[in-house]
């Protein structure tokens, strides 16, 4: 035949045990990729680390006792509540 390309017979056997370079590139190739993309997922889907807890205590005093609900802000660094003071009045 005229083409070079072309196989047949024991020819065709050897050359379809021998994938060839190309294919063991592209292999390797997408195995590299697949790893790089599994770390990068691992790196970008990671938890952000908790923040440092602190803990404070409070010491209300009996007189005047805080009435109603006692409020902490969202980022839990203010508290408010109401108190009665000496004439009856509530006061913040």
């Amino acid at each position: 035949m005229g083409n070079e390309y072309f196989r047949y017979g024991e020819s065709a056997d050897a050359a379809a045990s021998n994938p060839g370079a190309w294919k063991q590139r592209t292999i390797t190739s997408a195995s590299l990729a697949e790893v790089l993309a599994i770390a990068l997922g691992g790196l970008t889907l990671r938890p952000e680390p908790a923040e440092a807890v602190g803990r404070f205590f409070l010491v209300i005093r009996d007189d005047p006792a805080p009435t109603g609900n006692i409020n902490i802000s969202p980022d839990g660094s203010a508290m408010a509540f109401t108190a009665p003071i000496s004439n009856g009045d509530l006061q913040l």
